[in-house]
C-alpha cells in the first residue's frame, strides 16, 4: 500500500513538473487559490495577509482526495500547512470549497467553521 501511494506520489510529481516547466500552470494556480482563500477569517486570524503560498508535491501525494491539495503557506502572523480541496471554476479562478490550516505550533483549523470558531 505505502509502495503503491509512493509510485503515485513520484508519477504524479514528475507528470506535474514537467507540465508546470512547460507553461507555469502551478504558479498560477497557487495565485489562484490564495485570491481565492486570501479573505478567509480562519487565514486572515492566523496569518493576515498572505505573503507566500507553495505546493508542497509530497503532502499532495499522501492526499486520497482526487482534487486535494497541500500547499505551505505563510503571512505575517505566523505560517502553517493548508490542505484544500480545489475545483477549477475557469481557466482564471479556482474555488477552495473544503479545507484545514494547521499551523506550526499543531493547532489545526477548519477553513469553513461555524461563526465564531476560529
Amino acid at each position: 500500500m505505502v509502495k503503491r501511494k509512493t509510485i503515485r506520489a513520484v508519477t504524479m510529481l514528475v507528470c506535474m513538473s514537467i507540465v508546470s516547466a512547460s507553461c507555469g500552470f502551478f504558479a498560477d494556480f497557487e495565485k489562484q487559490v490564495a485570491a481565492d482563500i486570501k479573505d478567509n477569517p480562519v487565514i486572515r486570524t492566523h496569518l493576515g495577509t498572505i505573503d507566500s503560498i507553495d505546493i508542497d508535491w509530497s503532502k499532495t501525494g499522501d492526499e486520497t482526495g482526487e482534487n486535494v491539495f497541500v500547499f505551505e503557506i505563510s503571512g505575517p502572523k505566523g505560517a502553517g500547512t493548508l490542505t484544500a480541496e480545489c475545483i477549477t471554476v475557469d481557466a482564471e479562478r479556482e474555488d477552495v470549497v473544503s479545507g484545514t490550516l494547521r499551523l506550526a505550533s499543531g493547532k489545526e483549523f477548519n477553513l469553513f467553521p461555524m461563526a465564531g470558531d476560529y
